[in-house]
């Protein structure tokens, strides 16, 4: 198990201030909701895309497999592998900005749980027409 270059600084002694802590929590923390948002995007338009694109997606974003092992998938350098990954979201995001499914369902998901978080029949009406709009 390796340790972090984070970690084997404190565990000399090092002094790290808060300042390092936040920035890998918030590093760490884009990370997963941009792997989020990434995954929402392949899930709504994936179809879309073509077989070659999709498989080296799947491959590499849900089989976690290294750029190098989808490089070896299919007789590409680890390079062409990062390419097409970068092309496939940029495609993926060009989908997002012509039908922005994506952007409803989270929408959608948002207003649905304010809607179970109300206690007043007031609210759950003014919730219901926020829903009603985005239908």
């Amino acid at each position: 198990m390796s340790t972090s270059k984070f970690q084997k600084r404190l565990d000399k002694g090092e002094k790290i201030g808060i300042i390092g802590v936040k920035v890998k929590y918030f590093a760490a923390r884009f990370a997963m909701d941009e792997l989020l948002h990434n995954t929402l995007l392949f899930d709504f338009y994936g179809e879309l895309l073509t077989e070659r694109q999709r498989e080296m997606h799947q491959a590499y974003f849900c089989d976690d497999m290294s750029l190098s092992e989808v490089g070896d998938k299919f007789g590409v350098t680890r390079q062409a592998v990062n390419i097409a990954l970068k092309e496939t979201r940029k495609k993926l995001d060009a989908f997002e900005e012509a039908l922005g499914l994506v952007k409803r369902h989270e929408e959608a998901k948002r207003v649905l749980n304010r809607a179970l978080e109300t206690k007043s029949l007031d609210d759950v009406r003014e919730v219901l027409l926020e829903l009603e709009k985005l239908i």
